[in-house]
């Protein structure tokens, strides 16, 4: 006759078994459930698999909205991978935001299926309160017997496949295979390189000019961050920035970038040259930030350069994913005298009833409407509406990417304020930069010089992206 274990005991199993968050089974209890399915497989002749879940950019729920509404979040994730699976199937937390399925008598293509309903169930909207979260997971696939026979190589390789998935834009599943697991690899030994490459002062500045479309003055200069890699040469930021903000290091690279270029300016103007605007690209994490404006004050205290000729430049999705907290950090900006620019305006879902409420100095429309306007005669409408919005508002309005003779005259018909791209001149470093400035010369927009000055400064160069998250 069996004996029912006292209820101490089956608190202390549940302790040692059971995630207390989410109350799933805990690594202890996943592992233990896989070992017994893995020797099941081996008689039975069928296949199980290995789901590994990294929930996407979870850390801003805990940063943002605390821990308590963090554990919430997580409970209601596990519930519905839960409500995702079947009966004979195992999902544990593993810890953080990372959860473990166990698939047992699964082909790939059943896999496949289930890993896309929980990624279904998990990017529906959660109600936690006002406004609702959403947030999404990237998922790892391995296969047994076909990728791994023991447990820990199988939850290795749907982890490395769940981070192939991450570097390509999460939101998604993928199946292990030896492509996957060596751009995995080549992901981590990256990250490592780049944790590495601030310390060891790998990255360097370029800038780009913007003039003025009358009267072809310089009226401030782009500072455009570049990762000068031991091995791979002279990286553009889309090499890099998605990985430094996967990693969170985006926060301290986005802090060197504001300290290099305002110190640079400032020792520009101590030299003698002509005063012009740092502009710098602000990513979303850098904003969410505590305190973000008084960090900012603080870097240009510590580079005595003044805020008068700072201008930050935030796209136009990072200004809508909190809009509340972002006016308030926008304004608190703006009092200490920062202008405030939205950059790739065009390309994502503001509200014009919120971008009023902005204190914003400066629309920056996006280069992709910019190329359209020698062949698209929708782009020069959408283009037009652009420039007439922005005037209306009170607002500079800079084209980027100008790069045909044809567009800058639409521009200059259209009354563009602002210019920036290679017809006018290309990102360069800062000896010629300065070269170009200290001559005081212009780019006049109807003379018969096929070169501007600023393009024969900077030499040849490819299509350049900036700090932008």
């Amino acid at each position: 006759m069996s004996v029912a274990a006292s209820p101490e005991i089956r608190d202390l199993r549940r302790l040692a078994y059971y995630d207390s968050v989410t109350g799933l089974p805990n690594r202890i209890l996943f592992r233990d459930r896989l070992v017994q399915s893995i020797e099941r497989s081996r008689r039975t002749g069928l296949s199980l698999a290995v789901l590994f879940l990294d929930l996407d950019e979870f850390k801003q729920v805990n940063d943002t909205l605390g821990h308590v509404t963090g554990d919430r979040v997580l409970a209601e994730i596990g519930q519905r991978l839960l409500a995702a699976l079947r009966a004979s199937d195992t999902v544990s937390r593993l810890g953080g935001d990372e959860f473990t399925v166990l698939l047992p008598d699964v082909a790939a293509a059943d896999a496949a299926g289930i890993a896309r309903k929980i990624i279904v169930a998990v990017r529906a909207p959660l109600a936690m309160g006002d406004p609702s979260i959403q947030i999404s997971t990237s998922v790892g696939i391995a296969m047994y017997p076909q990728d791994a026979a023991t447990p820990d190589a199988l939850l290795h390789l749907a982890d490395g496949a769940m981070y192939t998935v991450k570097a390509n834009g999460r939101n998604d599943y993928r199946f292990h295979s030896p492509d996957v697991q060596a751009l995995a690899v080549e992901a981590v030994r990256r990250e490592q390189e780049l944790r590495l490459a601030l310390d060891k002062g790998q990255f360097v500045l370029h800038y780009q000019p913007l003039f003025d479309l009358r009267t072809g003055r310089v009226r401030a200069v782009e500072a455009l961050l570049r990762w000068n890699h031991p091995r791979l040469g002279l990286l553009k930021p889309g090499r890099f920035l998605p990985l430094a903000e996967r990693s969170r290091l985006i926060v301290p690279l986005g802090e060197w970038v504001m300290t290099r270029a305002f110190g640079r300016a400032r020792a520009w103007r101590e030299a003698g040259d002509p005063p012009v605007r740092m502009a710098v690209n602000v990513s979303p994490q850098q904003l969410e930030q505590p305190h973000a404006a008084d960090r900012i004050a603080a870097l240009l205290i510590e580079t005595g350069f003044p805020p008068s000729l700072v201008e930050l430049e935030i796209t136009e999705t990072t200004a809508m994913a909190d809009p509340e907290k972002t006016s308030e950090t926008l304004a608190e900006l703006t009092a200490l005298g920062i202008r405030i620019a939205i950059d790739d305006f065009g390309t994502g879902y503001s509200s014009l009833e919120y971008l009023q409420r902005f204190p914003l100095a400066t629309l920056k429309m996006d280069r992709s409407f910019i190329r359209g306007l020698t062949d698209d005669p929708a782009a020069c409408t959408l283009v037009s509406t652009m420039i007439g919005m922005a005037r209306n508002m009170k607002l500079d309005v800079v084209a980027e990417g100008v790069e045909t003779r044809e567009q800058f005259e639409f521009l200059i018909a259209g009354g563009c304020d602002l210019g920036q791209g290679y017809l006018l001149g290309r990102p360069m470093p800062e000896v010629p930069l300065r070269a170009f400035l200290q001559t005081g010369r212009t780019w006049v927009p109807r003379c018969n010089r096929s070169t501007p000055p600023a393009a024969l400064a900077a030499g040849a160069g490819g299509p350049e992206r900036m700090l932008k998250s």
